[in-house]
């Protein structure tokens, strides 16, 4: 059953244009939380909000080391905050046609049942203004929002306390 279910999943993402949430059981104990996407704008209309929720909005990918290398304190930050109104997202920027064979396997493998956004537009030209002007587009970022308040950084963490520090300069 679970190869009907992964096939399924990796047809849905070949052939998504635009926002597709799944939510599937991939594996016997972890449930993946993905859409699929090809406009920065379905991204913020998720995130736009006049309640008091932190959104956490880092840009990833599995072929960037910084990236992977960071993640561990990504997971451990939103389970420090699962109480508080703080939600993690991240967004993978990994190539459309290895989904099936990096992304979707690293999420796997690592036990992400975070919120995970799959970008798939590749001309980061069309939208990466519209994530923060200074953006020179290089990864990790992460975008800090909340209540129309936003905060940006190009640059990795290298601990649970740094990912805070950044996270409070939105206040």
């Amino acid at each position: 059953m679970q190869h009907i279910t992964l096939f399924a999943i990796l047809s849905l993402l070949a052939s998504c244009s635009t926002a597709q949430n799944m939510k599937s059981d991939v594996s016997d104990d972890t449930t993946i939380h993905l859409t699929t996407t090809d406009k920065i704008s379905d991204l913020e209309k998720r995130t736009d909000s006049s309640s008091d929720t932190t959104y956490v909005i880092n840009f990833w990918a599995t072929w960037c080391k910084p990236c992977v290398d960071e993640m561990p304190y990504f997971l451990a930050f939103a389970k420090k905050h699962q109480d508080h109104p703080t939600k993690l997202i991240l967004v993978s920027l990994d190539f459309p046609d290895q989904a099936a064979s990096k992304l979707i396997p690293y999420l796997q493998q690592n036990g992400i049942t975070e919120e995970v956004w799959h970008m798939t537009n590749m001309d980061y030209n069309a939208w990466i203004d519209d994530v923060d002007p200074s953006w020179e587009g290089s990864i990790p970022a992460t975008l800090v929002k909340r209540q129309g308040k936003r905060h940006f950084g190009e640059r990795s963490f290298d601990s649970i306390a740094q990912l805070d520090r950044f996270v409070k300069q939105l206040d």
